[in-house]
């Protein structure tokens, strides 16, 4: 089975220059590489603001996440986590 790295890469602009603000890697296999490589759908975004939260499992971590990226109007939590 062959496994492939998808790469996501945040910047910002800084006088002229492309500022590498975040990025992410999933490997997927050769049959998910359409699902999460549509360059249709990209969503351009300002920054987000950075706020805190106190948790005590990963579980309530991965829903503080999704209630947050709820608030700001984006569907699909569960695929962008």
């Amino acid at each position: 089975m062959d496994f492939y790295s998808i790469k996501m890469r945040a910047s910002k602009n800084k006088s002229g220059n492309s500022v590498h603000i975040s990025g992410a890697e999933k490997i997927v296999d050769k049959d998910e590489i359409k699902i999460c490589s549509i360059e249709d759908n990209i969503l351009r975004l300002e920054a987000l603001p950075i706020t805190q939260a106190d948790i005590e499992t990963i579980k309530d971590g991965y829903s503080e996440i999704k209630k947050q990226i709820s608030n700001i109007d984006i569907s699909k939590a569960d695929e962008i986590i």
